[in-house]
């Protein structure tokens, strides 16, 4: 089996923290956010895997062929520009060593425990998509789907959606037929332009439906919820996702997260929702609620955060108050959503 994974987005929903590190390299739990793809991957047996990143890919390359070589063999597919998802998987298809057989594709934003094999057993036509069910999804592409499985239209982010409605995941199977409209470096979407067209041309997009664990990290709001719903599955023993079988941290009630080196100076109050990473430093008498630390950090003795996201290498003030902003050392931005 092989796969894409698209980690050469640009990452701008996620600045500051992606100025100066590419958006997979983003730390997520003491981990760069491409390594739990990777992990999916290898534990389901895919062989080869292609990614396709940016013209500066010098980073990613030297991460994956030092942690992951030994695990999965991996191409590079770099972009001279950006070509969308489309033309991205376009792309990063020609490397495939088995290009007539379906091969698994996925956004570089997602964090899911989906099955790849269930998911490769299930596909049908000329390409299977992952759906997924949430509350509203006005932010995300609406998909209607027959009762005979297919996929029957897609609704662009509708401006209202039916309760529990089912959304395009960013994971597929796809097929040499699939991307066969589609100009080899030319920019394209798979979402509006490629799938649209398949279901125009009348051929058979079958939805796969994921009932587990799935989060878009791609804006700061959504990477702040993916990673404490991360940590509550650790906390209640489902310490087999995503690799929570690390000796490296402590969880504690209220969705703590400490890693083992990093250092907290006491008394300081940790509210709850707070992730402090290796490394990283709180001082006293600091207060923190729904807080990431990432690592290299500092908190300064009797700062106050709330709703923030401390970027690598960081240092808050003493006695700064912050609320609902991520502050990198390139920047800084509001965090919404």
């Amino acid at each position: 089996m092989e796969a894409v994974i698209l980690a050469g987005g640009l990452g701008t929903r996620l600045y500051p923290l992606t100025y100066a590190t590419p958006k997979c390299l983003i730390p997520l739990l003491d981990r760069p956010f491409v390594s739990y793809q990777l992990r999916m991957l290898a534990d389901a047996g895919v062989e080869h895997a292609v990614l396709s990143v940016g013209r500066d890919y010098a980073a990613i390359e030297e991460y994956v062929r030092a942690k992951w070589a030994a695990a999965l063999n991996i191409t590079f597919s770099p972009e001279d520009a950006p070509l969308g998802t489309g033309g991205a998987f376009a792309l990063a298809a020609e490397k495939l060593r088995r290009p007539d057989e379906p091969f698994l594709a996925m956004n570089g934003d997602v964090l899911t425990d989906l099955n790849p094999a269930a998911l490769v057993k299930a596909h049908r036509g000329v390409a299977t998509l992952t759906t997924f069910e949430v509350p509203d999804a006005s932010r995300f592409g609406l998909i209607l789907v027959k009762p005979t499985g297919e996929v029957d239209a897609f609704i662009e982010k509708p401006a209202q959606a039916p309760p529990k409605s089912r959304i395009n995941a960013g994971v597929y199977v796809l097929t040499r037929d699939a991307l066969a409209g589609v100009a080899v470096g030319a920019p394209s979407s798979i979402e509006h332009d490629i799938f649209p067209r398949l279901i125009a041309e009348g051929k058979t997009l079958t939805a796969y439906e994921h009932r587990g664990f799935w989060n878009d990290v791609g804006t700061l709001a959504t990477f702040i919820r993916a990673s404490f719903e991360v940590i509550y599955r650790w906390f209640i023993g489902d310490v087999h996702l995503f690799g929570g079988e690390r000796t490296d941290y402590d969880i504690f009630k209220d969705l703590v997260y400490i890693h083992r080196g990093a250092v907290i100076k006491g008394p300081t109050s940790l509210d709850h929702r707070v992730i402090v990473m290796n490394e990283a430093e709180v001082n006293p008498a600091t207060t923190l609620n729904n807080v990431v630390v990432m690592p290299g950090a500092v908190v300064r003795a009797g700062a106050s955060l709330k709703g923030v996201i401390v970027g690598p290498g960081v240092e808050i003030a003493e006695g700064s108050t912050e609320e609902n902003v991520c502050i990198a050392r390139e920047g800084r931005a509001q965090i919404t959503g």
